[in-house]
């Protein structure tokens, strides 16, 4: 049984170094959404920036030397969790990946983007196995909720038109997230604002002016704002 045991690479997933702490207000740029509940961020002005984390898993020398790696491994067997690099033909970029699930019958891998949170299936053939220098950068993908939102009553579900209009208002923006909670997990609790133009809009409160939230009521957090209660002032990002 032992012979058949392979080592493999894993991320380590302690982000507690590029985390905020709880009460700060950062720049964040939203790159991947399940729902106004679930989501991910990156921290542009953070240690690295978006084309940095980019540059250093998808640069040109680096798309020619994944092109021709391969996995030394059995292609029907990958460990949950394992770091690899995978090819994103959306991004048309190699980009550092960890295995979520597999289908060996369609010879198929689900794997999760460490650095923008995006999930995709690909072929094992766009799988490579990741080289041990992109490894100790944390995942720059920070999971995140918005604070005081629900899905719209009575749903119990976020509905597609909240996501589809959540994603309208954080896309391709530079937003500031305050901080209001850091769960034990890393996620972050947040209020989202979009300070681009002469006044801050609050994406949670403009969802729920929108019906397509509800304000959630219920939880502790809630309970200590109002529901056009911002907490500290928001803090503007120039342009």
């Amino acid at each position: 049984m032992s012979g058949n045991l392979k080592q493999v690479l894993v991320f380590d997933e302690d982000q507690s170094s590029i985390l905020p702490a709880e009460g700060e207000s950062v720049a964040v740029e939203v790159s991947s959404v399940r729902t106004p509940s679930h989501f991910y961020v990156t921290l542009p002005w953070g240690s690295l920036t978006i084309p940095q984390v980019t540059s250093m898993s998808s640069g040109p020398a680096n798309i020619e030397f994944y092109k021709g790696k391969r996995l030394d491994t059995d292609y029907s067997v990958y460990a949950m969790g394992e770091a690899v690099a995978a090819y994103c033909k959306r991004s048309k970029a190699w980009l550092r990946a960890k295995v979520v699930d597999t289908d060996p019958d369609e010879e198929e891998v689900l794997v999760m983007y460490v650095d923008f949170g995006d999930k995709e299936w690909v072929s094992e053939r766009d799988i490579r196995q990741l080289d041990k220098c992109f490894i100790h950068l944390p995942p720059q993908a920070v999971e995140c909720s918005l604070v005081k939102v629900i899905p719209p009553r009575p749903r119990v579900a976020w509905p597609a038109e909240s996501r589809r209009e959540f994603w309208s208002l954080v896309n391709k923006k530079t937003l500031v997230a305050r901080v209001v909670k850091r769960m034990w997990s890393g996620r972050l609790m947040v209020e989202l604002f979009d300070t681009s133009s002469g006044e801050d809009v609050d994406i949670g409160a403009t969802l729920i002016r929108r019906n397509l939230a509800s304000l959630d009521t219920s939880s502790p957090i809630s309970q200590l704002m109002s529901p056009g209660d911002g907490g500290d002032q928001v803090h503007y990002i120039p342009g």
